[in-house]
């Protein structure tokens, strides 16, 4: 499995800095770094994952450093449902 992700409203110089995947009570179950896009500087790759058997969340790591004058990680929550769609919360 691979996941492109679009950061096209993220601020510079703030950056997705990496995946993880967390399973139901919030305990992560990998994670993973990811890679910008080279030919799309709002893209960001992360390529070979090997996705937990279980229901897990996708938990998006971003690195603010420009909010407040102090680095700031946020958290964006991501599901996949059994349509394969992807949801936001």
């Amino acid at each position: 499995m691979s996941l492109l992700l679009n950061a096209t409203d993220l601020e510079l110089p703030g950056r997705i800095s990496r995946v993880q995947f967390i399973d139901l009570h919030g305990d992560v179950l990998t994670e993973i770094p990811t890679q910008l896009y080279e030919t799309r500087p709002a893209l960001y790759n992360v390529s070979n994952i090997l996705t937990p058997a279980q229901f897990f969340y996708i938990k998006v790591r971003c690195y603010l450093p420009h909010l407040d004058n102090q680095s700031i990680n946020q958290s964006v929550y991501l599901s996949i449902n059994e349509s394969n769609k992807i949801n936001s919360t």
